[in-house]
């Protein structure tokens, strides 16, 4: 199913591998090459950004920045993305960590995200996953 206005919510956490990983929230996903994202790590990092054409881009900054809204470790975090209009808007246990302005997908689907940066595998639970129009 395809949406435009979007809010997704998840509650995400490791449950084994390095705490270098990736895990999140996808909005307005056209294919493999194309989409919105918003992922932390478990060692207390984000990044929220796109990928358009294969490239990715993180919006705000060139690197995933720390935050301490970020339940570091093997623990559960609750992922909030809200995909309105042209603004991206990335929360963190009920915080604000990152907003941005792109219009470049205006509809799509949804899903989670879950990987590594070097190491080869990572194990990650996502739980109450909900997809409501703001």
């Amino acid at each position: 199913r395809e949406y435009t206005d979007v809010r997704l919510e998840v509650d995400a956490g490791p449950l084994s591998g390095a705490l270098e990983n990736r895990f999140g929230l996808i909005c307005r996903h056209q294919d493999a090459q194309n989409f919105y994202f918003f992922v932390i790590s478990a060692d207390g990092y984000y990044a929220l950004g796109k990928v358009s054409a294969g490239q990715l881009t993180l919006f705000n900054r060139e690197m995933m920045n720390l935050h301490p809204a970020i339940q570091r470790g093997f623990a559960s975090n609750h992922l909030r993305l809200d995909c309105v209009g042209d603004t991206l808007t990335a929360y963190v246990n009920g915080q604000p960590v990152d907003q941005a302005r792109d219009a470049h997908f205006a509809r799509g689907r949804v899903g989670l995200l879950a990987g590594t940066f070097e190491t080869v595998s990572a194990d990650v639970v996502f739980d109450n996953f909900q997809v409501v129009k703001p």
